[in-house]
């Protein structure tokens, strides 16, 4: 298999250029390669969460990507649902280019520490953020498919992001041939008119099992909150000009291939820089 070459300027280009650069898993060939995203949800538990993961977890992160231990990071706010009731409240994002990268998460993690915070006291920050947030769970997916994006100048930081779970119902394959074939076509659609910006799919490689009551995320992106809900109007007439296809399309019922479980939106609240 030949490498992918990651042009990513930060986590938000990831999901705005790298993704938007690579091939669906289902048409993976010998010149095509997914990548891995892992997502750690969070709960604050006391104050400075969010501004120790900027400007003491986000510098070692950048050294990690420096010293080839990830391919990105990203973290986000989650907007809704909200309230003390709710389970998290945040997540980080890491990228990898395979398990083996996935592994050295924690590698020499002291000595990038020190490295990046030379003054720093580091026990006292580790502390800190203990006492600042809990790990509720974590989560690893594979990126299966996307859009491709026109424009993808601009930091992402500020964009608001859907993430919908999606729990197959009967073949699961059935379901990724359904989003593939009649949905991404009217989100690229989307994505060209400027309605939304940009939209991908990803299947969960870790944990199984369907205990956890989804296998599959998909993720619609709105450079803000006046392009959501999108305007859909026109958008399949163009994306299946065909009528065989468009008939297709409004035959098919969807709740027959996938349970949408839940929809969150979450905001990027910051990035690596290249």
């Amino acid at each position: 298999m030949k490498n992918l070459r990651i042009t990513c300027s930060s986590f938000g280009a990831l999901i705005l250029v790298c993704l938007f650069g690579l091939q669906p898993l289902l048409a993976q060939d010998d010149d095509t390669q997914s990548v891995l995203i892992s997502i750690d949800y969070m709960k604050t538990t006391g104050d400075g969460a969010m501004e120790l993961e900027e400007k003491f977890w986000k510098p070692i992160h950048a050294e990690r990507q420096k010293q080839g231990k990830l391919l990105d990071w990203g973290l986000m706010r989650r907007v809704y649902p909200y309230g003390s009731a709710v389970e998290y409240d945040y997540i980080t994002i890491n990228v990898y280019k395979d398990l083996a990268q996935a592994e050295m998460t924690y590698d020499d993690l002291e000595a990038i520490a020190k490295k990046v915070h030379p003054s720093a006291d580091i026990a006292k920050k580790l502390a800190a953020t203990e006492a600042s947030r809990k790990l509720v769970k974590g989560e690893v997916f594979y990126t299966i498919a996307r859009t491709e994006n026109p424009d993808e100048a601009g930091s992402p930081v500020g964009d608001y992001i859907v993430m919908n779970h999606m729990q197959s119902v009967g073949s699961a394959s059935a379901y990724v041939k359904m989003e593939m074939d009649l949905y991404r076509p009217v989100h690229q659609e989307a994505v060209n008119a400027g309605r939304m910006q940009a939209w991908f799919m990803m299947g969960r490689a870790i944990p199984g099992g369907s205990s956890y009551g989804y296998n599959y995320i998909t993720m619609d992106v709105y450079k803000s909150l006046e392009q959501y809900p999108p305007d859909t109007e026109g958008l399949v007439e163009k994306a299946h000009k065909d009528e065989a296809a468009r008939k297709k399309y409004m035959e098919t019922n969807p709740n027959k291939h996938r349970k949408v479980v839940r929809a969150d939106m979450y905001q990027m609240m910051s990035v690596l820089e290249e």
